[in-house]
């Protein structure tokens, strides 16, 4: 083999490589944005469990509602809700719902015809909870429990085909450099 064909596949190797590590990155990094100084969740169990209702908090990752089906069936009702870009936190309660909760009694789900329909300013005003006069920092760590609305990036990909696709292009790649370079050998 030539030294214009040994610097010619070195060349070719780390541009393939550089290319399929720039194609394969984006599809594998995923963050939720962090939360301003001071945020408190506006979706807690704490919060829910003050009208002596029993709560569960339900936690998913990239699915809407993984307890759904599953809470509806024991008797709860979804009372609050928040969500991210990557993580998902739901309360569901069984029992009395709080005076300044969003979500209405089962007993006044259809408006009267008499009634006013609220309006958004005076839904959202009724929703905003009390702010205590020290507020306690969000949770900092990768924990379970506290991936929602700490900041934290995951890398993890969703699905996996991207991650088998790129190693796909990468055996072929090196495949492809293999035989030319064993038909170099034999021919040249």
């Amino acid at each position: 083999m030539t030294q214009l064909q040994s610097t010619f596949i070195t060349r070719f190797i780390s541009i393939t490589l550089i290319a399929l590590s720039q194609l394969g990155a984006p599809s594998l990094a995923r963050a939720d944005l962090p939360r301003p100084p001071g945020w408190e969740p506006s979706c807690s169990i704490e919060k829910e469990q003050k009208s002596g209702a029993l709560c569960k908090q339900c936690r998913g990752y990239q699915n809407p509602d993984p307890c759904q089906e599953a809470l509806q069936k024991d008797g709860y009702t979804r009372r609050c809700e928040e969500g991210g870009a990557g993580s998902y936190v739901a309360v569901w309660c069984k029992g009395p719902a709080p005076s300044n909760s969003s979500a209405a009694p089962p007993s006044s789900a259809a408006p009267s015809a008499t009634s006013p329909e609220p309006t958004p300013s005076s839904t959202a005003a009724s929703a905003i909870p009390a702010v205590s006069a020290t507020p306690t920092p969000p949770p900092v760590g990768p924990t379970p429990d506290n991936r929602r609305g700490s900041g934290m990036c995951s890398i993890h990909a969703i699905d996996h085909a991207p991650d088998a696709n790129m190693l796909a292009l990468l055996a072929a790649g090196i495949g492809i450099i293999l035989v030319r370079r064993r038909s170099y050998r034999n021919h040249g």
